[in-house]
């Protein structure tokens, strides 16, 4: 089981560094001569800041998680033709594609791949974008040298049950929304008509 004890804290070094300061003091009282009344504030300041600090941090535990699911994209023409099919002479090459997203002015890039179903006779484009798209970020697919297309991806990470997961709720492909098709089997994809 993972435990997460400073989820949602307002906890910072600082409380550390004030309870072992006060424990200073509290052991070396017999050389500082204080006081019962002084010993006594800060014996109770000690035990108010003991208190805030556990109850400000909230321990959750996360007895499960399940990671974003892979965002497949198919590419269509108008007929219907594979346009990410290698054997297909007015489809798009993998060599000249690429997925980037913008953050802190600069692009990064994310991993994409061509895919296909065992027989071969489908294909698809497999991106690990889920990870980048908690809270929604828009993406940016080069198709070619003087195509690139936007996609807006948004999933909020959602904890309930003591299990964490990611819950998907919108995918813009050139600012169209689209939802997955099923493919085959287990395989759910975006299919683009271009």
């Amino acid at each position: 089981m993972l435990v997460n004890p400073l989820k949602n804290c307002f906890c910072t070094y600082w409380p550390f560094n004030l309870l072992k300061n006060m424990l200073v003091i509290l052991t070396l009282d017999s050389k500082l001569a204080l006081t019962a009344t002084l010993m006594f504030k800060l014996r109770m300041l000690l035990a108010a800041i003991c208190l805030l600090f556990v109850l400000s941090c909230s321990k959750e535990i996360i007895s499960c998680f399940t990671p974003p699911e892979p965002t497949f994209i198919r590419l269509l023409d108008r007929n219907g033709v594979d346009l990410l099919d290698p054997s297909n002479p007015n489809g798009y090459k993998l060599s000249a594609t690429s997925m980037y997203y913008m953050e802190n002015g600069g692009k990064v890039l994310s991993p994409v791949k061509l895919d296909s179903l065992p027989n071969g006779n489908m294909y698809y484009l497999n991106t690990e974008i889920s990870w980048n798209a908690d809270g929604g970020r828009e993406f940016f697919l080069t198709l070619s040298p003087t195509i690139t297309d936007k996609i807006y991806l948004r999933y909020d990470a959602v904890s309930e049950r003591k299990c964490s997961f990611f819950k998907l709720l919108e995918f813009k492909y050139n600012d169209v929304v689209y939802t997955k098709k099923k493919i085959t089997g287990n395989l759910e994809a975006y299919e683009i008509v271009r």
